[in-house]
């Protein structure tokens, strides 16, 4: 574990480098030219090396500038579903199945009323 000027914490596992950017971001670098920042909820950003470029597939897409095939399948083909194209990546079979999630502005936000003593 390795402590940076700023006082942030770096952990060194073999040659991968863990570092919490923030208080909801966390970063792994791997050797391989691979990067992953998580919020430690939902979003999950992955950056690669160039060199890559059209050697990838999976569920981040397949790196080739073409976003029209990013939804391929593990059977090589375009899914129009997104649960149908996710389900496809599982690799545990014990998994449960995915579910789709409500859209934010959806879901019935109750106010909150707050009253100030005078």
């Amino acid at each position: 574990m390795l402590k940076n000027k700023n006082g942030n914490m770096k952990y060194l596992f073999a040659d991968f480098t863990l570092r919490q950017l923030s208080s909801t971001m966390t970063n792994i670098d791997s050797p391989l030219g691979v990067s992953v920042r998580w919020d430690g909820r939902s979003r999950v950003y992955v950056t690669i090396n160039p060199h890559y470029e059209n050697r990838t597939c999976g569920m981040c897409g397949i790196f080739n500038s073409n976003q029209n095939d990013d939804m391929t399948t593990t059977e090589r083909v375009v899914e129009a579903s997104i649960r149908s194209f996710a389900e496809s990546w599982k690799t545990d079979p014990t998994c449960n199945e995915t579910t789709t999630a409500k859209h934010p502005c959806e879901i019935q936000v109750k106010p909150i009323i707050c009253y100030l003593k005078t």
